[in-house]
């Protein structure tokens, strides 16, 4: 049965459970809100600085920003992908929890603060 949920994910928590999902459903995102990692503010769509280069490879999804907004089925990162501030259409390629996080070194989120609103919706 299609629902609406919205919840807050804190900055400084590694995976945020946000809903169960299932396999070949539609899921729309959409995100607001501002968080820190450590005293650089951010948006839900991240943030990049020249000097944190040498450390993307350690990113939770490498290849996107600090700090974007992220999710994935049973935290296991061969199923993340990018959130950011609005994804209309999403499959969930298994059935499995949706957690979120942002877009962090695994170690490093004791220095993060604020956190974003998510609302999923089961289209």
């Amino acid at each position: 049965m299609p629902f609406t949920i919205t919840k807050s994910i804190p900055a400084r928590e590694r995976w945020t459970r946000v809903c169960d999902i299932r396999q070949g459903a539609t899921y729309a995102f959409t995100a607001s809100g501002r968080w820190q990692d450590w005293k650089i503010d951010a948006g839900v769509d991240g943030y990049d600085r020249p000097w944190l280069r040498p450390f993307t490879g350690l990113r939770v999804m490498p290849e996107q920003q600090w700090f974007a907004l992220i999710g994935a089925i049973d935290k296991d990162k061969a199923t993340a992908f990018l959130i950011g501030k609005s994804r209309p259409s999403w499959i969930a390629p298994k059935t499995g929890v949706l957690y979120c996080c942002a877009n962090d070194i695994p170690w490093m989120y004791w220095n993060n603060s604020g956190a974003v609103e998510l609302t999923c919706i089961e289209l």
